[in-house]
């Protein structure tokens, strides 16, 4: 017999219970969707997570196979590239742009989500969505190469995703093979690396 949070409460029931022992909610491991124009954010995100997906799903067979200094750089291209992902859904959903940081935090919140993160707390998960998010906004201040590098990668991936959807992944691809995108070992991205070290 499984066990699974309740929806409603948190606390563990089997996922063959009807109800909930502790709160009485209707099929308590069952996720209910939200309707279409229900949660903006949400929207944003399932519009990207295909492509989200793909991405990871091909970072995850690339890096297997890179030491750490490349799976690294690797990891960094991946993080704006997604930035430019959930970029291009709000711009696709007519967001203000005043609301896209939201949007983006929301989206780096919701990878958490994912099974394999269940054991990090809710808080956790808030602070890594917002320190991911601030670490690239360090980058992207950045007044030299790396500012601009990082902010060619985004750009590419919002044009990629609004051409080829969830196929922009071969786009990514070009951008982990191209040697010109380097992040140098200035003290902000030491600290990015000492961060995503952690998460990893």
């Amino acid at each position: 017999m499984a066990l699974k949070p309740c929806r409603e409460c948190n606390k563990k029931v089997s996922t063959e219970a009807g109800s909930c022992p502790s709160c009485g909610a209707p099929d308590p491991t069952r996720v209910l969707p939200l309707k279409k124009g229900e949660n903006i954010y949400e929207d944003i995100w399932l519009y990207a997570k295909p492509a989200y997906d793909t991405v990871l799903a091909t970072f995850n067979f690339v890096t297997a196979q890179l030491d750490e200094d490349n799976a690294f750089r690797i990891f960094s291209i991946t993080g704006y590239f997604n930035r430019g992902i959930f970029e291009a859904s709000c711009e696709h959903h007519n967001l203000d742009k005043s609301d896209f940081k939201k949007a983006a935090l929301y989206c780096f919140r919701r990878i958490w989500d994912d099974e394999g993160y269940k054991a990090i707390s809710n808080e956790k998960k808030d602070s890594m969505a917002l320190d991911t998010y601030q670490r690239m906004e360090d980058g992207l201040r950045l007044d030299d190469s790396v500012g601009k590098m990082c902010s060619n990668i985004i750009n590419t991936a919002k044009k990629s995703f609004k051409e080829s959807g969830a196929g922009c992944f071969a786009d990514a691809s070009k951008l982990w093979k191209d040697p010109n995108i380097q992040f140098t070992e200035t003290p902000i991205t030491r600290n990015v690396k000492n961060f995503f070290s952690k998460l990893f």
